[in-house]
């Protein structure tokens, strides 16, 4: 019998939710990328639309806010873009965080990525905190990064997480990697791996 990802998630989701669970949307709310640009930033619509925005501006999108929010709180942070696969959209609408179970994830990423209680822009970036990634309830995750193949990197580190974390809980109890180990993982990347890709 062929592999059938919507299944899997759906039962994912039951489990997550202990049987209350509604049905998992068929497409992620849209958040879309952006750059940073001198006093503001560009937001790169998913039809590829971009409009140029300044951090004082009135009358922002939702979107705009939230992306907004974290380049305000973020001085290392110029490129943001949404990851919304359907594994990672039915992780972040668990409201759990997702754990560090790969090596790549807890070296890009660092020490787990947190869940944002809503998709207020304050709630989004509290939850990102210092780390590259934070899951939005519905929408999948929002990655973070100085460099735009930084960007890249935390995208597809989150996309493959998601398929071990629905995968691992599926068939029994993930062993996250130790907090400690994490965080000089990542302290090791930050400090030799990404400076070597500048």
């Amino acid at each position: 019998q062929a592999f059938d990802e919507a299944r899997m998630l759906r039962f994912y989701f039951s489990l997550m939710a202990r049987g209350n669970a509604p049905e998992l949307p068929g497409k992620a709310i849209a958040l879309y990328s952006s750059v940073r640009s001198p006093g503001g930033f560009e937001l790169i619509e998913d039809s590829g639309r971009r409009t140029q925005h300044l951090f004082g501006d009135a009358g922002l999108s939702p979107q705009a806010q939230i992306h907004r929010q974290i380049y305000l709180r973020r001085g290392d942070v110029n490129f943001i873009c949404q990851a919304s696969g359907s594994g990672l959209t039915a992780v972040s609408l668990t409201g759990r965080p997702m754990a560090p179970l790969l090596d790549d994830f807890a070296q890009i990423v660092g020490p787990g990525a947190q869940c944002a209680k809503s998709l207020r822009p304050e709630d989004v970036a509290d939850s990102l905190g210092s780390r590259f990634a934070v899951l939005v309830p519905g929408a999948g995750a929002l990655c973070c990064a100085a460099t735009d193949s930084d960007e890249n990197a935390v995208r597809l580190v989150m996309e493959k997480a998601a398929l071990v974390e629905t995968g691992s809980r599926i068939v029994g109890r993930p062993r996250p990697i130790r907090f400690p180990e994490c965080l000089l993982m990542h302290f090791i990347y930050m400090k030799s791996y990404s400076k070597m890709a500048k």
